[in-house]
């Protein structure tokens, strides 16, 4: 026995060296399996609590875990993570009105996001929601029309308490048909939010109220009145916690509607409630003032008072020569001319007009 352990130390030796080195390697590895285990849960966890912060609007807290999570992401190559993280920084800059940054991750995301998730997933739907979303505070109204549209194949499958992802695109789709002047696609999809704000929001609530005043705007340029009037008046209950400023559009389009119906005095009535806030919210002498002048002035000429007609159109006039804009003087003339040549006066336009405005 003695003498074969003496011939064969050799390979004793060798096996030794080779155990002892397996077993270190062993070791390292499961050292850098813990590792790299540790720091994914760690990131998870600044993940979640940057998810949190988010939730409660402390921005900076939430950034500071995304960015953590992010490094830690990053050196592990987890593209799937990094893609979500990204999503998450989008919010936080969307959040802060940094539109730019908001869309740069937003776009950095959504391949990596599609490919995992599919593109008529909900969670893809949101995030082309809020795409659409950031576009329209720009007001690039053709670019959100199109966010929206993607949004659509994964609306259905959003959950009922997510109804304000349906809302946020079936507006942003309406409104981009009315500036087109596409009216009957515009009501369209006014008639389809309506069920998600009325669920929502109830039917007294101001963002109900701005789709029932966005159907009667709508309806007003189809010159159906009697369908702004129904509408519009849907839409007086929730004027109290509404903006002032959209109050007087309301109140116009109505008072607009019962003109053209010949309800002189209830048109006058509304115009003069949008006139009040006007005065109060822009001046006496702002251009928007103006127009209601020159809506009232209309009032009067098809009630044939026409000193008054004439007396309003020209206060109106002076007011859009002084504050030269959007608001053109020179349909303002026009109007005035037609009311004076209806009053049959005997004397030239144009002297009167001249002796008028000196």
């Amino acid at each position: 026995m003695n003498a074969w352990l003496n011939e064969n130390m050799w390979l004793i030796g060798s096996v030794s060296v080779v155990l002892v080195l397996f077993a270190g390697y062993v070791l390292l590895r499961k050292d850098w399996q813990y590792s790299s285990f540790s720091s994914l849960w760690h990131a998870r966890m600044l993940h979640n609590e940057g998810n949190v912060f988010l939730e409660q609007a402390e921005y900076e807290k939430a950034l500071a875990c995304y960015t953590e999570a992010e490094a830690i992401y990053s050196r592990k190559r987890r593209r799937k993570e990094l893609a979500n993280i990204d999503y998450n920084f989008a919010l936080v800059y969307q959040s802060q009105g940094k539109h730019e940054e908001a869309l740069e991750r937003h776009f950095k995301a959504l391949p990596v996001r599609e490919k995992t998730l599919g593109r008529g997933h909900p969670d893809i739907a949101k995030a082309c929601v809020n795409i659409a979303c950031i576009y329209q505070c720009q007001e690039k109204h053709e670019e959100a029309a199109e966010w929206c549209f993607k949004a659509l194949p994964g609306l259905e499958k959003i959950p009922g308490k997510e109804l304000q992802h349906i809302a946020s695109v079936y507006s942003h789709i309406a409104f981009v048909y009315l500036k087109q002047g596409n009216d009957e696609e515009a009501l369209a999809w006014c008639l389809k939010v309506l069920p998600a704000h009325e669920e929502l929001f109830g039917k007294e609530d101001p963002a109900t109220a701005a789709v029932y005043s966005f159907i009667a705007l709508a309806y007003q340029k189809q010159g159906n009145d009697e369908e702004v009037l129904a509408w519009s008046f849907k839409a007086l209950p929730g004027l109290e916690k509404m903006p002032e400023k959209d109050a007087a559009g309301i109140y116009n389009n109505i008072a607009v509607a019962c003109d053209r119906l010949k309800k002189f005095d209830e048109a006058l009535e509304w115009h003069f409630k949008a006139l009040e806030i006007k005065e109060k919210t822009l001046g006496k002498e702002h251009p928007s003032t103006a127009v209601t002048h020159m809506n009232i002035a209309v009032v009067y000429q098809n009630q044939e008072r026409y000193d008054d007609a004439l007396a309003l159109y020209l206060k109106a006039y002076r007011t859009l020569l002084a504050n030269p804009g959007e608001e053109n003087p020179h349909l303002c003339l026009g109007n005035i001319r037609d009311c004076y040549e209806e009053s049959k006066c005997e004397r030239p336009f144009e002297e009167w007009l001249e002796e008028q405005i000196q």
